[in-house]
């Protein structure tokens, strides 16, 4: 059994219903400036400091004036605390981040209802008509390590009536290092007042910027998410695809700050129609991908150091335990293949790569513990934050992670004299850790919030957003992290 496909950063929107709510996880996204747990019921503010009733209501009647019927929707956090019900998934949730989500309308005169809606008719997957749009307006949240939006295509008809999950990205994601802000250039991306237009059109897309410029809106601030319609099936009715976009964000400065903004986010979100269909359209196409850095190999300077740690590790308890090594997939998805039924990508971001582990007994002893170890991508400029998560796999459930923001100085214990050790890390995760630094508790309690003693376990890697090129590393680039499960003798 392999399962290392299955850990793309994402939690399941379907299976999480419409409800809203904390969760540990955030996404969709293209062009700029172009052409938690214990947050149950966290619903979208009514208009906030940066999205202030007035400026929102200026919006809607620059829409409309244009044409377009306007239906409200929200923003809201995923709520997490039924994924863990018989027959369901939380679908490999990154503990390290919060997942919000867009609940929309239907459309004027949709008969066929959207998936789980809830009762206010707003659901989180949602069909789209070729020529609609969605737009999020209001202000980005404080500072954090991430945060990006993307697009999805979350189900479709299999030909027999059938709805399949699909869950394949649609586009690059529209993250910090490219979403275009209000204010002065100086690369400050939070706390910024921001439109966000999602559509399959870019004739649409045109129409809703310019009428956003109307309103009073800096050309800067406008961004446009195209939804790639050459591989969707877009449209109103049963047979149509049905789409979502995600919203991540990761490791806040200030945890109290960033829990009271995913919990009332300043942010307004707009279903818009166009009463008369245009006669001609402009669908999107495939996005096209941001180019990897080629040039800079981790490999070059740090595959060594890392194999000289692994070592040093076993060393430090071969007196006592047993070491194995686990090994671990690429976890690269292609979600083009995902949205052709050849794999399966549920909820993969173009800003992360997922290496992971197969399913493993966790340990059953007290004495028994894993050590996550490598490269810390961050201190070698390969990625804006990294993680090492742990799931219960009956659920598919995230229920610990350590992450670069935490693991920084951890390697010295094992290589203190080696050169680069402040470019490793290495961190214990065991069932009690009796004050140790750098270890991880795993509680053994039921999903989402620990694991018991021999149940199947798997863990998976994240590396996210490379500064120089605004989307994931290539995986080639980078020092493949390890795994170690040590087995007292």
């Amino acid at each position: 059994m392999r399962i290392g496909l299955l850990f793309l950063g994402f939690v399941q929107v379907v299976a999480c219903g419409s409800t809203g709510g904390g969760s540990t996880g955030g996404g969709g996204g293209s062009t700029a400036g172009s052409g938690g747990h214990g947050l149950a019921g966290a619903e979208v503010a009514q208009g906030g400091e940066a999205a202030s009733a007035g400026a929102a209501s200026d919006l809607v009647g620059a829409f409309e004036a244009d044409g377009f019927v306007v239906g409200e929707g929200q923003f809201r956090l995923l709520d997490l605390s039924e994924c863990c019900a018989e027959g369901r998934s939380c679908s490999g949730n990154n503990p390290s981040s919060p997942y919000s989500a867009y609940y929309l309308p239907r459309a004027p005169g949709q008969t066929t209802p959207n998936e789980n809606e809830d009762e206010a008719g707003l659901a989180n997957t949602y069909r789209l008509g070729a020529h609609e749009a969605v737009v999020w307006v209001g202000e980005t949240p404080p500072p954090a390590a991430y945060f990006g939006f993307t697009d999805y295509l979350m189900t479709r008809d299999d030909g027999s009536g059938k709805r399949v999950s699909v869950f394949a990205s649609l586009a690059e994601t529209l993250n910090l290092d490219v979403l275009g802000v209000e204010g002065p250039a100086d690369g400050v991306k939070f706390n910024r007042r921001a439109v966000i237009i999602h559509t399959p059109d870019a004739t649409i897309a045109e129409r809703v910027k310019q009428a956003a410029l109307r309103s009073g809106v800096p050309e800067g601030a406008v961004n446009v998410a195209p939804i790639d319609a050459e591989s969707t099936r877009l449209g109103l009715d049963a047979g149509a695809d049905t789409l979502g976009v995600l919203f991540r964000s990761a490791l806040y400065e200030d945890s109290e700050q960033g829990d009271a903004w995913l919990a009332s986010p300043p942010v307004e979100l707009y279903r818009l129609t166009p009463e008369m269909e245009p006669a001609a359209g402009e669908p999107y196409g495939k996005a096209e991908a941001r180019p990897k850095d080629e040039a800079n190999d981790e490999n070059d300077l740090y595959a060594d150091a890392a194999k000289q740690l692994e070592q040093a590790i076993i060393d430090a308890y071969a007196a006592t335990h047993d070491a194995t090594v686990e090994p671990l997939t690429e976890g690269t998805p292609d979600p083009y293949a995902c949205i052709a039924g050849e794999r399966t990508c549920a909820g993969d971001n173009r800003d992360a790569i997922y290496p992971a582990t197969a399913p493993f007994l966790w340990p059953v002893g007290a004495k028994n513990f894993v050590v996550v170890h490598g490269v810390d991508h961050t201190q070698t400029g390969k990625a804006t934050y990294a993680n090492a998560s742990l799931y219960a796999v009956q659920h598919l459930a995230g229920v610990a992670a350590v992450s670069s923001k935490s693991w920084k100085g951890s390697a010295a214990r094992y290589l203190p004299h080696h050169p680069l050790v402040d470019k490793l890390y290495a961190f214990k995760l065991a069932r009690a850790c009796d004050g140790e630094e750098y270890c991880l508790e795993v509680p053994d309690a039921p999903c989402p919030n620990g694991i018991a003693p021999g149940s199947l376990a798997a863990i998976a890697f994240r590396a996210y957003l490379e500064p120089s090129t605004h989307t994931a590393p290539d995986p080639q680039r980078l020092v493949t992290d390890g795994v170690l499960r040590f087995k007292i003798k």
